[in-house]
């Protein structure tokens, strides 16, 4: 209906949203692959382009790491950030993160623990030597307050397909309220499903990580998007269709 309303405007969602960017720079997901098809992956995604590496971990301590080593075997310079998918204690979430970091810098550990269990997160933050982010325990406005009022996290991940786009702009409010950081993430869009996505990261400007990469990774087809994408960039038109 958004996106209607600026048709009609002659305006794009994006501009309607602030119009502060027209380009960004998204990650690529590592999914929980072996060893040698994590390693083929992230050799690809170096050749098309990829600086940053979203690294699914949660599982055992061993394969985790492995996967680690093996994107950054193939990517020395790579920006890795861990996404814990909810899979962790949090010793075990502690021992990863320290384990990675002998192998090279990591960026942010993303949602270690169960989504119900933000009480646990406060600690976790303090002790963990890279900032959190929260994905599955911040779906609505109310459940970011409640996570800056607990101090459990250093960011949010932002989801308009979990939270619907206006309920987006209120948790990135909160969140810059409090001096939080944003990511803004994606589920299983096709890529006319990550258009307000984009839209959203390109108008506010606000995001500090980019993890909009669903689109040539699953579905193909359907309606086009109204971004572009080469390699790890997204682009927009300057005018509405």
């Amino acid at each position: 209906l958004l996106s209607a309303v600026c048709d009609g405007r002659g305006a794009t969602l994006a501009q309607w949203l602030g119009g502060a960017r027209r380009e960004l720079e998204t990650d690529i997901t590592i999914s929980a692959w072996d060893q040698a098809a994590t390693e083929a992956a992230a050799r690809q995604a170096r050749a098309e382009g990829f600086r940053r590496y979203k690294v699914k971990v949660g599982g055992r301590f061993e394969d985790d790491l492995a996967r680690v080593r093996a994107v950054r075997r193939a990517c020395p310079r790579a920006r890795v950030l861990l996404d814990g998918n909810q899979g962790f204690s949090p010793a075990g979430a502690l021992r990863l993160v320290e384990a990675c970091l002998k192998e090279g810098p990591v960026e942010l550990l993303e949602q270690p623990l169960p989504k119900d269990r933000l009480k646990l997160m406060p600690a976790l933050a303090r002790r963990c030597p890279v900032p959190i982010a929260l994905d599955e325990s911040v779906s609505t406005p109310e459940d970011a307050v409640r996570a800056v009022d607990l101090g459990a996290c250093a960011a949010f991940n932002i989801k308009v397909a979990k939270s619907g786009l206006l309920r987006s702009l209120r948790i990135a409010a909160v969140a810059r309220a409090a001096g939080l950081r944003l990511m803004i993430g994606c589920m299983m869009e096709t890529a006319a499903g990550l258009d307000a996505s984009v839209a959203l990261a390109m108008g506010t400007g606000c995001f500090d990580f980019v993890d909009l990469d669903s689109d040539h990774l699953l579905v193909a087809g359907g309606r086009p998007a109204r971004f572009k994408r080469r390699g790890p960039r997204l682009t927009i038109p300057s005018t509405a269709p």
